[in-house]
């Protein structure tokens, strides 16, 4: 059987054929976009987490106060306040004992007290909850905690 054209038919109609080739750009975007944002979570998750220590009338806070991250992630404490501060999760530096909590295995961290502009960093190798203080204005509600998981992102 021959078309009109005097050829052999084709199982695909002109009309069909147009239809596949729209689908397969908007194919080809959304793969991109789910593939592009599944490299900024990555990138995001990795990589040193900042956290602010900043001035108050009480003293000062931590800016996050709470953070979730994965094991083997680096913390960079960053005084931008105009005050000396510091972030310990040392027991006996703390004013109460509740303030302070890490898991058992890795040592206490310590930044020793940090004057405005410098910064400490520590690298959580071990899940578990740390929570931390500011020595000097741990009365004033300066704590912080952070939480370490297995996850892959969280």
């Amino acid at each position: 059987m021959k078309n009109e054209e005097g050829g052999l038919p084709s199982k695909a109609t002109p009309a069909s054929g147009a239809r596949g080739m729209r689908f397969r750009p908007i194919l080809f975007i959304a793969l991109a976009t789910v593939a592009a944002g599944l490299v900024v979570v990555i990138w995001m998750t990795r990589g040193p987490k900042i956290v602010l220590m900043q001035d108050s009338p009480l003293g000062g806070f931590f800016e996050p106060d709470k953070l979730t991250i994965r094991v083997g992630t680096t913390v960079r404490w960053q005084n931008v306040g105009h005050m000396v501060h510091d972030a310990t999760n040392r027991r006996d530096l703390a004013a109460r004992a509740g303030d302070v909590e890490s898991p058992a295995g890795p040592p206490p961290f310590d930044s020793g007290f940090l004057p405005p502009g410098q910064t400490f960093s520590y690298t959580f190798t071990v899940p578990g909850t740390y929570k931390y203080v500011c020595v000097p204005h741990e009365l004033g509600g300066m704590i912080g905690e952070v939480t370490v998981t297995r996850g892959w992102l969280w």
